[in-house]
């Protein structure tokens, strides 16, 4: 249970509109099919087929919650490899979060995630393998108006990147938001619900020191046993989500993204089973 008035953490700190202007949340390729099975309240799995035009993989996935004690793990057999595994075990109080990570996809990677959780605010600090450092922290300044920052230490680059944010929530129930990375982009993007099962979000991207700028538009409504989802940007690249609700343990998926300009399109369908 975090505090009463908790802003979250420094990667929700934008809000769920942003995934809609995000062209790779429209990717998918081939066919996917996953089980996803609760055995107790405490854990759950799911077994996940993948058919695409690089081939086929099978995944496992498990999730242990009980009390304040979280663990997950996710294995990957592979057919030249080994088995590629990662995971993290840790807990979750009231005023602090913390999680060691491990990646075997190439060496052993490691990583500590901790969050000390208040009222007003949030300040997470992660260490990995390597001796990547980074740094964030969120701050409301009113009930309205909340700002966000992160630093972090590359020392494979020898670099600090750093990136200021900031967002206000209007009293329409819009959110305007504005993201600075002063080596690399600015970012601002404007999100309001235009009925409650219909959000609607636009972002205007500036890459520095070249100041090129990219317009992009997405929305998201909600039906009654559907969710459909769509984008398109100033380069003409377009994206497209359904999710429909065929029965209560059977949701199916389709995703298509593409360039316009050229005819090129990738497509995805994924059958999701749940059984209790």
């Amino acid at each position: 249970m975090d505090p009463e008035g908790y802003p979250g953490t420094y990667g929700a700190f934008l809000g769920p509109a942003e995934s809609l202007t995000n062209h790779q949340s429209y990717v998918s390729d081939g066919i996917s099919l996953k089980i996803q099975k609760s055995y107790s309240r405490s854990f759950a799995a799911v077994h996940a087929l993948s058919l695409t035009r690089q081939g086929t993989s099978y995944t496992l996935a498990t999730q242990y919650h009980r009390g304040p004690v979280r663990a997950a793990v996710q294995v990957s057999p592979q057919v030249d490899d080994p088995i590629q595994t990662r995971g993290s075990i840790g807990f979750d109080s009231k005023h602090l979060s913390c999680d060691i990570g491990f990646d075997t996809s190439k060496d052993l990677a490691m990583s500590l995630d901790s969050h000390f959780k208040h009222a007003t605010g949030d300040i997470g600090l992660t260490t990995a393998t390597g001796g990547v450092i980074i740094g964030s922290g969120v701050q409301k300044i009113t009930s309205k108006v909340a700002a966000a920052g992160q630093i972090a230490w590359i020392p494979q680059q020898k670099k600090v990147e750093y990136v200021l944010s900031g967002r206000v929530d209007h009293k329409s129930g819009a959110r305007s938001t504005l993201s600075v990375a002063p080596k690399s982009s600015i970012s601002m993007s404007h999100s309001r619900n235009l009925t409650d099962k219909i959000l609607v979000n636009a972002q205007l991207d500036i890459k520095l020191p070249t100041l090129e700028s990219s317009v992009s538009t997405g929305f998201e409504a909600i039906l009654p046993r559907a969710r459909i989802r769509g984008f398109i940007d100033d380069g003409g690249r377009i994206g497209s989500s359904i999710t429909h609700a065929i029965s209560p343990n059977l949701q199916l998926s389709l995703n298509c993204a593409g360039l316009v300009s050229t005819g090129q399109f990738i497509s995805g369908v994924e059958a999701t089973f749940v059984k209790e």
